[in-house]
């Protein structure tokens, strides 16, 4: 389908530019402050090419009108956000021990408002949650307006979700 091998290229290019951004702060050792940093975590975390390739592999996609429906697009971009946060949340005390990173939720929070670390963990588990329960109410209109494609599409991004949460519950990777 070349409107979805299209987005998925667009996707990549996105990434892969954020990798840079990741990398020249990493070199310069540079803390991005936390509305740059939410920006870019959406396309440093790699979701969405990945939610594309579920996409192809799904069978009923929305079409091209739905799938320019700027409340399908902000939920889409909204389980990006979520998929990440949740990895940040799960990953930040390896990291911490490991080497101090400047991207991650946390520590961006904690390096722009000055809060300590429980102050700074806690902020960014309220702004996961408070994008769960905004995602919640958001993918329960679009499913009540939305044909079965639609339904499929916003399934999809539901378990992308809860399985980034019980992969990471789980895994091994944060112990």
């Amino acid at each position: 389908r070349p409107a979805l091998l299209l987005r998925l290229v667009g996707q990549l290019r996105e990434y892969l530019l954020a990798l840079l951004w990741e990398a020249a702060n990493r070199e310069h050792r540079r803390v991005p402050g936390v509305a740059e940093y939410l920006q870019m975590r959406r396309h440093t975390g790699g979701a969405r090419p990945s939610f594309t390739l579920t996409d192809l592999a799904h069978g009923r996609l929305p079409g091209p009108d739905r799938r320019a429906d700027p409340a399908l697009a902000d939920l889409d971009a909204l389980a990006a956000d979520l998929v990440c946060w949740c990895n940040d949340l799960f990953s930040y005390g390896k990291e911490r021990s490991t080497a101090p990173d400047g991207h991650n939720l946390v520590t961006t929070i904690a390096g722009e408002t000055g809060q300590d670390e429980a102050a700074a963990v806690r902020a960014a588990a309220a702004r996961f949650n408070q994008g769960l329960s905004t995602y919640v109410e958001r993918d329960a209109a679009l499913a009540r307006a939305g044909d079965e494609s639609v339904r499929a599409f916003l399934a999809t991004r539901r378990n992308w979700i809860r399985a980034t949460y019980d992969w990471s519950l789980a895994a091994t990777r944060y112990a």
